[in-house]
């Protein structure tokens, strides 16, 4: 039974349990002086098995429900220790050489430049650095 359903029996019984105590309550001598007090006594203990048993059930699906929730909120951080497949590493590799590349043109130029304002004494400090900008 799923959990709602549960909960919708076990409150009619607990409903018909009470009105059966209010019953018996209200006009305590004639139900136990009468006949109907075995009766009685027996839907009041039925009612009473019913209840607990519709509880016990309830209280097995929140357990089951509980577990449910902490194995759903694990597997994420499952998922993220795992490492990448190939194909986002090769994605990764792939995205990564442009940058690579570009550094070490900048590395090149900025080399060639310094050799460049070396070779040349004759410039001033300010042709040099603007020399090693370009």
């Amino acid at each position: 039974m799923e959990l709602q359903t549960l909960q919708e029996a076990l409150k009619v019984e607990i409903q018909v349990h009470q009105k059966l105590v209010a019953q018996m309550k209200q006009d305590p001598q004639i139900f136990f002086l009468s006949n109907q007090n075995a009766d009685l006594k027996k839907q009041l203990h039925e009612l009473q098995a019913k209840i607990t048993a519709l509880s016990e059930k309830q209280k097995r699906v929140v357990e089951q429900l509980r577990k449910n929730l902490i194995v759903k909120q694990e597997q994420p951080d499952k998922f993220q220790i795992q490492p990448l497949p190939q194909s986002e590493n090769k994605l990764q590799t792939a995205q990564q050489q442009p940058l690579q590349q570009l550094q070490q043109q900048q590395q090149y130029h900025h080399h060639h430049a310094q050799q460049s304002a070396a070779a040349s004494p004759n410039l001033t400090a300010s042709q040099k650095t603007v020399t090693t900008a370009s």
